[in-house]
């Protein structure tokens, strides 16, 4: 009966025992399927135990290693991860997380750096406590550089934004500075023609006492010189403070018809005082003067005139600022030509300054673009298209025989 008992014992030891043995192959093969699954994925994966040696780890992380597996298990790869001793002082923090994640370059010897995001989950032993912790690195260097990219469109586009509110600002204050000039001109060209008018009296009155004198006088010949000089001076004193008296006006709500040629003789008229310094302005062949007739030409366009002539006066002073470099006069050519054809009406303003930089050609009408770095804020040109684009015109800049020509185009009426 006993001998039975102990078979009995026995077999069913060997049953339990045939049963574990079972279990442990069964566990054996669903870690070797873990494995297998883990070296299916693309992304690199390894686990650490609590001292930093790499105890598993699949075949993506071996990839980037370039290393054999036998190689890294049970070491730290110091001598392949470079930031080792950073990356081992976060994961420190798995002592209080379970989960941690950062960003970090991994630097290879064979490869170009890239940046991956570490995503550490902490292990722990039978009794809770921490026993190491296993790591996934996801290749977010692509997505860091869109991400970059980005942040630097959005950076360009503030600025841009910057700057346009800056133009505005400043279009703003320029408007109050030119209304402010302009009502300071309108008042010094009244206060100027009343004593203008008393002086051209006197100066007649003169004239005709100098008529009264013998006619054998010999000073009488040279008196009746000066006082020609002098009507000559006080009558483009007249025209100068007409044309600023034009230019003060309030500016006029809508578009007229207008002489393009007369706005053309006004603006020369309020350029002429730096003009004359510089070089002769020729005007469809003949040379500009103060007595230059506003009406010789007829091309007319609806227009706001005093807008259109500080385009004008911009693109004038524009091409003395280059004439001005040349150091003689004689050499220094300035040519305004207008001209009708299919109803439509090309000023073209042409100068010998050395023309425009092509750096800067594309964006000639941009503010903040100047050929001249030294005295321009690159606004002039920027105001002048805008003022033309209001008069419905078009504005082009070309180089052509070493110098500037830009090229306007307005439609008759």
């Amino acid at each position: 009966m006993e001998y039975a008992f102990l078979a009995l014992l026995a077999i069913y030891a060997l049953y339990k025992l045939k049963q574990q043995s079972n279990k442990i192959r069964d566990l054996e093969h669903q870690v070797s399927n873990v494995y297998l699954f883990l070296n299916t994925l693309s992304v690199p994966i390894f686990v650490k135990d609590k001292n930093g040696f790499y105890i598993e780890c699949n075949e993506a992380f071996l990839n980037i290693v370039e290393k054999d597996k036998k190689d890294i298990l049970n070491t730290k790869n110091t001598d392949e991860e470079m930031l080792y001793s950073l990356h081992e002082e976060m994961d420190k923090e798995l002592l209080k997380k379970d989960n941690i994640n950062y960003k970090e370059i991994f630097l290879l010897k064979s490869h170009k750096p890239h940046m991956y995001e570490f995503f550490k989950s902490s292990l722990t032993d039978s009794n809770g406590n921490y026993s190491g912790y296993i790591c996934v690195m996801i290749d977010v260097t692509d997505h860091e550089k869109q991400e970059n990219q980005l942040q630097w469109e959005a950076h360009q586009e503030v600025e841009k934004n910057k700057t346009i509110l800056k133009k505005h600002e400043d279009d703003k204050l320029a408007s109050a500075k030119f209304t402010a000039i302009g009502q300071l001109a309108a008042g010094i060209t009244h206060e100027i023609n009343t004593p203008l008018t008393y002086i051209k009296g006197n100066l007649e009155m003169i004239k005709m006492d100098f008529d009264d004198l013998p006619k054998d006088l010999p000073v009488k010949k040279q008196m009746f010189e000066y006082v020609d000089e002098m009507e000559v001076g006080i009558d483009r004193i007249a025209t100068i403070v007409s044309s600023m008296r034009e230019m003060s006006k309030q500016k006029e709500i809508g578009k007229s018809r207008k002489n393009i040629y007369t706005t053309l003789i006004t603006s020369l008229i309020m350029s002429y005082n730096r003009s004359k310094q510089i070089c002769d302005i020729y005007i469809n062949g003949e040379m500009f003067t103060l007595e230059s007739p506003k009406d010789k030409f007829e091309f007319y366009a609806d227009i706001q005139d005093q807008r259109i002539e500080q385009a004008w006066i911009i693109i004038i002073n524009n091409a003395l600022d280059e004439l001005q470099k040349k150091p003689n006069f004689i050499d220094r050519k300035f040519n305004i030509n207008i001209s009708e054809k299919s109803s439509q009406i090309k000023i073209e303003f042409k100068d010998n300054g050395g023309g425009i930089p092509e750096n800067i050609m594309d964006d000639l009408f941009e503010p903040f673009i100047s050929g001249k770095p030294e005295s321009g804020i690159g606004l002039g040109l920027s105001i002048a298209k805008r003022i033309l684009d209001e008069q419905n015109a078009t504005i082009n800049a070309y180089n052509e025989s070493n110098g500037a020509v830009f090229e306007i185009i307005i439609d008759a009426s």
